[in-house]
């Protein structure tokens, strides 16, 4: 059997409204509150992490009090690039598809929870915190030689 292609969503823009959840292929879902896109939906349910929310996971699910919205500059402006990027997977023989597809919706009538998948790596962070950050407290660990002894413990 032939795997049928994807119909065409429509462009991603500013002036225009989106749901919250609302899933757009190759970028992921629209979290309203947040006016971006995330790899998750709204209160995506994982056992180990708890609920997830504009990029964060939390110990409860979130009430949404905002069900639709319009993206920010900069969301668009990713979701453009991330977008472009599935396309081009896409078209590229034998190319895998990508890991943004819809998660399945369990019928919970207490909040919106979806079902558990394995998530993707986590993306790339710093080693070290910003030096712009007053607020974390520099830490210094001390190792083997630090004591200022010899290595031959004569104490010469």
């Amino acid at each position: 059997p032939t795997e049928l292609p994807e119909a065409p969503s429509p462009p991603i823009a500013s002036d225009r409204t989106y749901q919250n959840n609302e899933f757009t292929p190759g970028v992921g879902y629209y979290h309203a509150p947040y006016h971006a896109w995330f790899p998750f939906p709204f209160n995506h349910h994982d056992p180990s992490r708890g609920y997830f929310a504009g990029g964060l996971w939390q110990a409860a699910p979130l009430a949404a009090g905002l069900l639709s919205s319009r993206p920010s500059a900069p969301a668009v402006t990713s979701a453009l690039a991330a977008q472009q990027l599935h396309a081009q997977a896409q078209r590229a023989p034998g190319a895998a598809t990508s890991n943004l597809t819809p998660q399945r919706r369990t019928n919970s009538p207490a909040s919106s929870s979806f079902s558990s998948r394995p998530s993707p790596p986590p993306a790339a962070r710093p080693s070290s915190p910003p030096s712009s950050s007053p607020s974390r407290p520099t830490i210094q660990r001390g190792g083997f030689g630090s004591s200022g002894k010899g290595a031959s413990g004569s104490g010469s």
